[in-house]
């Protein structure tokens, strides 16, 4: 069994264009003593599905400044990985088209004294009022799926925390 603990806010996206975006993202990374290694995109009307390696640069911000722009996730994975799907570390998903984002670690490496820290960065990324969820599952029944709402029965998944966060 492989445990994950995923927090995933829904609800409307703020879009970031610049660094900031970039720093915060990274900064998650960090908090877990991890590096983003690869990214994917999609945007509308174009294959962009594939994974590229991670850099910071132009083409990545052309990415972050395309008004098409669907999803883009990122991912850390071990030098021996196999396929990220099942073999990330972190993976943190930003849907644009879908109205949610998901940040889901491996049980193993999650910093339990940083949770809040991480919410506060993920917290960034949203306009208020929106729904915050933290649950753990296994990562063979990609918490992704659940984060985008396709229900199924996840025979793993326990919900740890549901709220609404508004205005302060």
């Amino acid at each position: 069994m492989m445990e994950t603990i995923s927090i995933t806010n829904r609800g409307a996206l703020h879009k970031f264009v610049d660094d900031v975006f970039i720093d915060e993202i990274e900064n998650i990374y960090a908090l877990c003593d991890l590096k983003i290694s690869y990214y994917g995109v999609s945007i509308t009307y174009k294959n962009t599905g594939q994974l590229k390696k991670y850099k910071r640069g132009k083409i990545l911000h052309n990415y972050l400044s395309n008004n098409e722009l669907e999803r883009i996730s990122f991912f850390s994975v071990p030098d021996d990985f196999v396929t990220v799907a099942y073999d990330y570390l972190l993976s943190i998903s930003i849907n644009y088209k879908n109205n949610f984002m998901t940040a889901t670690f491996d049980k193993n490496i999650i910093n339990h004294e940083c949770i809040d820290e991480i919410k506060t960065l993920l917290d960034t990324f949203m306009e208020k009022p929106y729904m915050q969820e933290m649950y753990t599952m296994d990562k063979e029944e990609t918490p992704l799926l659940y984060a985008m709402g396709i229900k199924n029965d996840f025979k793993t998944l326990k919900i740890l925390s549901s709220e609404a966060v508004k205005e302060d």
